[in-house]
């Protein structure tokens, strides 16, 4: 019997991107290399739960991580290597996602990029500016990459459905900056998921703590609250329904109203 990880379990993800064969790989480092699959069972699966919860990780995240493991373990019960799957939590009694609603200043932000490394740090400016999702950031290849029109094209979405968007100066920048690196492969090249969460994480918790937010603030502060922000940025910025439904890569102008919150927006003097 072969370990946990095995190179032909890319076949069950050809054509959908890097970011389950991403996390898999991470699965196996947590769990070791050598580990077989039928030494994965219901205390192992909760385990991966709370480690991924320790380290800040969204509900909707460890679903993703859940679901990759429960294809490596199907496989190895295609393959007649174990003879059932372990027992998975059920959805509901998983955490509820955390509510959205906080919109972030510019001088919280400012502080908190200042906080992170080189590496985290350009992935942050992209987050901010572009308000892509974090899975959408770290799979971005250089092909997708439009320099000289200042685009990007994101391929790998959550919808199935690419978009492209125009970048900032900001964002352009940073790009710029990372062909040093290289310029083929993945712009964010060596960044993971986990490893950019608990940086940001690290780093939110150092700003709550020097301008004293306070927890309700602290506890909302998560990486898709950058999304939530710019796009309330944009509508404040007078962009149309279907502008801000373009550049998030929403089905409906509905789910794009979600993400626009009534906290940042300016309203104008009466005038008695």
């Amino acid at each position: 019997m072969m370990s946990l990880f095995w190179e032909s379990v890319h076949l069950d993800w050809r054509e959908r991107g890097p970011k389950q064969p991403s996390r898999a790989r991470l699965i196996v480092k947590f769990y070791g290399e050598q580990t077989r699959p039928d030494s994965i069972g219901w205390p192992a699966v909760d385990a991966l739960c709370c480690h991924l919860q320790k380290g800040g990780a969204s509900t909707a995240t460890i679903r993703a991580y859940l679901s990759a493991l429960k294809v490596m373990l199907s496989r190895a019960q295609r393959l007649g290597w174990i003879d059932e799957l372990p027992a998975f939590p059920e959805a509901r009694t998983l955490p509820l996602p955390e509510p959205r609603d906080l919109v972030l200043r510019d001088d919280w932000l400012d502080r908190q990029q200042a906080l992170l490394d080189g590496h985290h740090r350009d992935l942050f400016i992209f987050l901010r500016w572009t308000g892509c999702r974090l899975n959408e950031g770290i799979g971005l290849q250089w092909p997708e990459v439009q320099l000289e029109s200042s685009k990007v094209q994101f391929v790998n979405t959550k919808g199935k459905k690419s978009r492209t968007i125009p970048v900032n100066d900001s964002v352009r920048n940073v790009l710029v900056m990372r062909q040093r690196f290289g310029t083929s492969g993945s712009v964010f090249d060596g960044l993971s998921e986990v490893g950019f969460r608990r940086a940001y994480i690290k780093a939110r918790d150092t700003v709550c703590k020097q301008l004293d937010l306070g927890d309700e603030i602290r506890r909302k502060w998560v990486i898709h609250t950058l999304r939530h922000t710019r796009l309330t940025e944009l509508a404040c910025q007078a962009w149309s329904g279907a502008q801000l439904m373009a550049f998030a890569g929403h089905s409906s102008m509905g789910v794009s109203e979600k993400y626009i919150h009534s906290s940042a927006i300016r309203f104008p003097e009466f005038n008695d």
